[in-house]
């Protein structure tokens, strides 16, 4: 079996990657949420796909032509980046420093908006506090847990609906909400996913 901790060793040894393919590869890492920051390499072949995943959820959550997406985040997704504006938020009082440069991108514009929850739960506090109203086409909501209370609080406040997407650092788009909101719907020709309890058992 492989683990986190023989990816590690192995990684830093430079033994994961066949040393012919090394210009196919992008360095990544995760984030470290669940412990240790685990680093890892993508495909470059494996882009287009990635990006083909992301504008089916862009799709359902009403993206038209004209509307400008904007990722509120820490990061970039490798794929994504011809997609709309990345604009680079590292935390919370980093938004809330920002916040001027991010009204200047929003305003005037139809926006779809993808953030981390509580960017997104951040933002529209301080939308309340300096009065700011601006035309959302939707919010897309992902890395932390979406409840019901702050999907209603946001949609009030951005006067748009708010989607639930379900991603991580190596495949981006695991799964998403359609306009009917009665689950996520799981990209199966992208991933194979498993839920499993804390023996590994398939469940």
């Amino acid at each position: 079996a492989i683990s986190k901790e023989l990816m590690r060793t192995e990684a830093d040894g430079g033994t994961v990657v066949n040393q012919a393919l090394c210009g196919f590869k992008i360095d990544r890492s995760t984030s470290g949420s669940t412990g240790i920051p685990l680093r890892f390499y993508l495909d470059r072949n494996m882009l287009p796909k990635r990006l083909a995943v992301y504008r089916r959820m862009l799709d359902w959550a009403g993206r038209q032509k004209g509307d400008s997406v904007v990722r509120l985040m820490g990061r970039e997704h490798p794929g994504t980046e011809s997609e709309g504006l990345w604009f680079k938020c590292e935390n919370l009082e980093d938004l809330e420093k920002r916040r001027s440069q991010l009204y200047a991108h929003l305003e005037g514009k139809v926006v779809l908006l993808q953030t981390w929850t509580s960017f997104a739960v951040r933002l529209a506090q301080l939308m309340e506090k300096d009065q700011k109203l601006f035309k959302f086409r939707a919010i897309i909501s992902y890395a932390e847990q979406l409840y019901p209370e702050t999907r209603s609080y946001l949609e009030r406040v951005f006067r748009a609906p708010v989607y639930n997407y379900y991603a991580n650092e190596e495949l981006t788009a695991i799964a998403q909400e359609c306009p009917f909101k009665q689950g996520l719907h799981v990209n199966s020709e992208w991933v194979y996913s498993e839920i499993i309890d804390e023996h590994n058992q398939i469940l």
